[in-house]
């Protein structure tokens, strides 16, 4: 089948090139301490969840690429310079 990323119980592997943009988003990501498996996995996860949100809600239709106009972050509480 097209676009089929197994086989029969094997795990998808993913071999891409990154533009100047993207590596350092993905730069970023891995300051949070994520490998690049789990920063890209991540990313992908969070795209998909919009995505599919977006048309589960008919906000888009099903296989067309959504406007995604924002993110919301919880605020985390941080221990200050002089702490760490």
């Amino acid at each position: 089948m097209p676009g089929e990323l197994t086989v029969a119980g094997e795990r998808a592997r993913l071999s891409v090139r990154l533009s100047d943009g993207a590596s350092d988003a993905l730069r970023t990501v891995m300051r949070t301490g994520l490998t690049k498996t789990q920063a890209t996995e991540f990313a992908l996860v969070l795209l998909s969840d919009a995505i599919r949100g977006a048309w589960d809600m008919g906000l888009t239709p099903v296989g067309q690429m959504p406007e995604i106009k924002s993110v919301n972050v919880t605020r985390q509480d941080v221990a200050s310079d002089a702490t760490r």
